[in-house]
């Protein structure tokens, strides 16, 4: 009988993690094993010209033998814009919420969406979170995939991923945080539904329990809302904010994701965990 020869087909995904001064790319493969193959500093020309940016992962890509992989790209939040959107009384079809999503992106930000495109979890009867990224940045990354035969599956911002990740964990009563690279999103939830998102700085200063208690007490009185019992967190400053004793707490921090399992991975066991690779990481489960 011939024998017939024995195809390899490639293992595993791409992952990009892409802020504005930086950006990691990561092959994940079998047994857990992840390899960074890079992580550098994001030329200034690719930030205010987003087109260019193919230009450096395409040698960055070239020899890595990721032709045909999934890829997926994570944004740090500051790329994107991102908002809940109260839907119309007497709303009912999907038009219906992608003009309520588009008149809230004017009221807030002062300008329409030509330049962004818009994905949001839409919901014709309760808030729903929305978010745009600029169409300048879909496009390169588009160019990206399509330059090194890549499956590009998705592009979202880490909060996206990150809710998506957590949010049907989260107890009752608890609010949601992501804190990366001194930066704060805060979700407010009401009845089990998100209500609101607040990114902010943090200070030097902000690793003190004091200063995060006040952004949480200035939004739940901005919104009349209670304070939560819980505010549950992830990401790379979530440690500091843990509530060692809960009762002489305002309310106590809980600490969602497990470092240990993030610092056993072989992606980083010889690598520092940069924002960059910690963005590439998002959402995936250890």
């Amino acid at each position: 009988m011939r024998k017939w020869p024995t195809i390899r087909l490639p293992v595993g995904s791409v992952r990009i993690g892409l802020s504005k001064t930086g950006i990691a790319v990561l092959r994940t493969g079998g047994r857990r094993r992840t390899v960074v193959l890079a992580d550098q500093a994001l030329a200034e020309a690719a930030v205010s010209v987003p087109e260019r940016l193919a230009t450096q992962c395409r040698i960055i890509l070239n020899d890595s033998a990721c032709r045909g992989l999934p890829l997926r790209v994570t944004l740090a939040d500051n790329w994107a814009r991102l908002f809940v959107v109260t839907p119309p009384h007497n709303s009912a079809r999907l038009d219906d919420c992608q003009a309520a999503a588009s008149m809230r992106f004017q009221a807030l930000y002062g300008t329409v969406l030509d330049e962004w495109q818009l994905e949001a979890d839409w919901d014709a009867r309760h808030p729903f979170l929305a978010c745009a990224v600029p169409r300048t940045l879909i496009c390169a990354l588009q160019q990206i995939a399509q330059e090194n035969q890549l499956h590009l599956v998705d592009v979202a911002p880490q909060f996206v991923r990150m809710w998506n990740r957590w949010h049907k964990t989260l107890r009752n009563g608890s609010w949601f945080g992501i804190v990366q690279d001194r930066t704060l999103v805060l979700a407010a939830i009401a009845q089990q539904r998100l209500c609101a998102v607040r990114a902010t700085a943090v200070p030097v200063d902000g690793d003190a329990r004091s200063w995060l208690q006040q952004q949480v007490m200035r939004e739940a009185l901005r919104l009349n809302l209670p304070l939560p019992k819980q505010l549950q967190l992830c990401g790379d400053q979530a440690r500091y904010w843990v509530s060692a004793d809960p009762s002489d707490e305002v309310f106590n921090c809980f600490n969602l994701e497990d470092t240990s399992n993030i610092r056993d991975d072989n992606a980083v066991s010889n690598h520092a965990l940069t924002p960059e690779v910690a963005l590439a990481r998002s959402g995936m489960r250890s």
